[in-house]
């Protein structure tokens, strides 16, 4: 009788109920709360790192199963719009950490753990989860050196993001991506609140935050740094692309640009067990993001290659 109702109410409103869902066979999350959601794209022996339908399309998704995160906030949320694919930065794909310079192939890599875990709250029903796999790109030519392990943990008003063992030993520069945001082009400033202050960014600079808790993006939401990180990157750049580039055959040969707020970590070249650790605060005011950093809700209780927990 619950399963009916759940099915016409469905029906009468085809929207899905907040909650966790975990899709094994895919190796993909989606954590779809009251005022946000939020994918997860991984990879593994089982699931190719990406698809290019046969060399005809999505062509360089490169690292979209290397941890990429989609997050969506509102009815009116257009970041996956408007020229988005064929502009944005495919070395910093949100969510994902990458060997810049590299070139990945459509492949299963040779890491089978990856899986996650849906928790139950009191009404019996699925309402939060913990995701994690272990990374080894497949480069086109060539053999990675990097690895690491990277899990997620999926709460009712944030997503925590770890990181642990991240190593290479090449000289090409490995960057974790926090955010890479697409601001349209009306503006040559965009505002980043870090800690709690405004902060305006000019188009095509590039810049180390110093000792940064937090930052915010009006109408967006906040990320929260846990260990106050020295090697946090922050760039406001226009980006431009065709859908030809990514789709052979194409009609469209428009060119679409965007200008892109971009925050990630860089590891640097040749890192030795590199780590990361910050929570995504979705659809939070930076008022709110700055309250958080003063009173984190959330807990570091590991983070190596071993073991990463989140309380």
């Amino acid at each position: 009788a619950d399963k009916k109702l759940i099915y016409s109410n469905f029906v009468a409103n085809p929207h899905p109920a907040t909650g966790q869902y975990h899709f094994h066979n895919m190796d993909r999350v989606i954590a779809h709360r009251a005022n946000f959601s939020f994918a997860l794209s991984m990879s593994s022996t089982r699931v190719n790192n990406y698809e290019d339908l046969f060399g005809d399309a999505n062509t360089k998704g490169y690292f979209q199963g290397d941890g990429m995160t989609y997050l969506y906030v509102g009815s009116t949320d257009t970041q996956f719009v408007n020229g988005y694919w064929p502009s944005v930065d495919i070395y910093h794909l949100t969510g994902t950490t990458t060997e810049q310079g590299t070139v990945s192939t459509p492949s299963a890599t040779d890491q089978s753990f990856v899986g996650g875990v849906e928790v139950q709250d009191g009404s019996g029903y699925p309402a939060y989860g913990a995701a994690a796999f272990s990374l080894h790109p497949v480069l086109k030519t060539g053999t990675s050196t990097l690895y690491g392990k990277k899990s997620y943990f999926m709460f009712k008003d944030e997503v925590v993001c770890l990181g642990a063992g991240i190593t290479a030993g090449s000289a090409n520069e490995i960057h974790t991506t926090v955010e890479n945001r697409a601001m349209g082009t009306a503006a040559s400033t965009a505002t980043l609140w870090v800690n709690g202050t405004s902060t305006s960014r000019t188009l095509g600079s590039a810049n180390t935050l110093t000792n940064p808790t937090n930052c915010a993006i009006e109408g967006v939401g906040g990320y929260h740094f846990f260990d106050n990180p020295g090697n946090l990157q922050v760039a406001f750049q226009q980006s431009s692309g065709t859908w030809g580039a990514i789709h052979p055959g194409d009609s469209d040969t428009n060119s679409y640009t965007n200008n892109y707020l971009k925050l990630y970590f860089n590891h640097g070249a040749r890192p030795t067990n590199a780590t990361y650790a910050y929570a995504l605060l979705p659809a939070m005011s930076p008022a709110a993001v700055a309250g958080y950093g003063r009173n984190p809700q959330t807990t570091i209780i590991t983070n190596t290659t071993s073991v990463q927990a989140a309380k």
